[in-house]
């Protein structure tokens, strides 16, 4: 239909033109092509070469026109079968991978990566092969090639970060790392392994102040309640750097924190401790004195009565310390761990007497252990009764090297025969029960 209306046109046009001529062929016009020798020829005559002039014109941009799709058309064609080899080659490179030939899978990619040398994901892919085959340098090679591309991609640059980590370069890793939290500040992947890489580097600030970010982003209310009970533990670890550095400001600061930890979580003992170190620092002995008896009447910690007792023997002050522990004695007549630390002390201060009358108590409630035998054969050797003594010796041949209970944590149950505020073995803090123990925290529901 459309040719046909184009005809009609041509026709039309071409009849008025002839029209045009012979009405006008005598009427003759000059035309200058060279300055100087005009050519005469009617005007029907111009108006047919104008015209005609006007058509090639079009035909000829038509033609360009049409030329140039049709190599557009050509290369795109060219460029989708490419495209559908390099997916093919993808697809088999993948198999490889997802058969476990490594070898055959790092070939395609590779091949694919000289046709598609802008293909991130391929990057990703043979950076994640080198890695697993212990080739570090090589995956690390490949992720910068992707960053070289694209300098913002976060999971890119979170790999490269990882991959550092892996061979030790901390510094390197932690920047980068703090480049993917500047790209997303709310990541929590990123945001909880740059809290690590600080921790490792003992950069308690910067860990605790990633961490209130952590425990602000969380969405689910069980890592909500986790990831809080881990931030009073960085603050923790932040208060006792403050304290080691031993300065006053430091001591201030650190005070400042272990105050906020205790409101923020009443029964956490090491807050109490390292409050009684920092006061002992200070040498405001009272002070130290109130904050551990404080502390061990919150949460009936055995750790308080051993600090206190360093605290006043230190101090040369047995008295005030036989004090304290009767009257803790008289409150808590059927507590086992009162009753061995003061048999020990008064061990320690040759009260032997005093000392056999806890001892033999304890055993009379049941408390038959190697280590309370281990104090009865103690005091007999003392007293010159050194039949007794062996007597208490052979009645249990598993004595134990050290004359005290154990603490165990109470996450991995783990022993040790000193208190820390953050088990080694599996990092969570005020977790140190002493052997024995029934103490009920309200700090277990974190």
């Amino acid at each position: 239909m459309g040719l046909r209306i184009l005809l009609f046109i041509m026709i039309l046009i071409f009849s008025l033109l002839g029209y045009l001529t012979y009405l006008n062929h005598e009427i003759l016009i000059s035309i200058f092509l060279v300055q100087g020798k005009p050519l005469s020829t009617s005007l029907p005559a111009v108006i047919i070469i104008s015209f005609a002039s006007g058509a090639l014109i079009v035909f000829f941009a038509s033609l360009v026109r049409d030329l140039r799709k049709g190599w557009r058309d050509l290369k795109g064609e060219k460029k989708a079968k490419q495209r559908e080899n390099l997916q093919e080659e993808i697809v088999r490179g993948l198999t490889f991978l997802s058969r476990g030939d490594l070898k055959s899978a790092k070939d395609r990619l590779t091949h694919v990566l000289k046709g598609d040398p802008r293909n991130l994901d391929i990057y990703d892919q043979l950076s994640d092969i080198h890695a697993s085959q212990g080739e570090l340098e090589e995956a690390i090679e490949l992720l910068e090639k992707a960053l070289a591309i694209d300098s913002h991609n976060a999971r890119i640059l979170l790999k490269k970060a990882r991959l550092y980590n892996r061979i030790g370069n901390l510094k390197l890793a932690t920047d980068l790392l703090e480049q993917v939290r500047a790209i997303d500040p709310n990541a929590l992947e990123p945001l909880m392994e740059l809290r690590d890489l600080y921790r490792r580097q003992e950069k308690w600030k910067e860990a605790l102040r990633l961490q209130e970010r952590i425990a602000r982003v969380s969405k689910k209310d069980t890592d909500v309640l986790r990831e809080k009970r881990f931030q009073l533990g960085l603050k923790y670890e932040y208060a006792q750097s403050l304290t080691d550095n031993g300065d006053d400001e430091s001591l201030e600061k650190a005070l400042k924190l272990c105050k906020e930890m205790i409101k923020e979580q009443r029964q956490f003992e090491p807050a109490y401790v390292l409050l009684g170190d920092i006061y002992q620092k200070q040498r405001r002995w009272a002070e130290a004195g109130k904050i551990l008896g404080k502390g061990f009447r919150v949460s009936k910690g055995a750790v308080f009565l051993l600090r206190l007792e360093s605290l006043y023997l230190k101090r040369d002050d047995s008295k005030t310390l036989l004090k304290i522990y009767r009257r803790i004695l008289e409150t808590n007549p059927d507590n086992r761990d009162i009753s061995f630390l003061y048999s020990k002390l008064c061990l320690k201060l040759d009260m032997l007497d005093e000392a056999m009358d806890e001892l033999v108590e304890l055993k009379r409630r049941g408390n038959d252990l190697a280590v309370i035998h281990a104090l009865m054969a103690e005091v007999f050797a003392r007293k010159g009764q050194l039949e007794e003594a062996v007597r208490e010796y052979q009645r249990n041949r598993e004595l134990m090297a050290s004359l005290q209970l154990p603490f165990s944590c109470r996450f991995c149950q783990k022993q040790s025969f000193e208190w820390t505020a953050r088990c080694p073995f599996c990092n969570e803090w005020n977790a140190y029960l002493q052997v024995g123990e029934e103490r009920i925290r309200s700090d277990m529901q974190i």
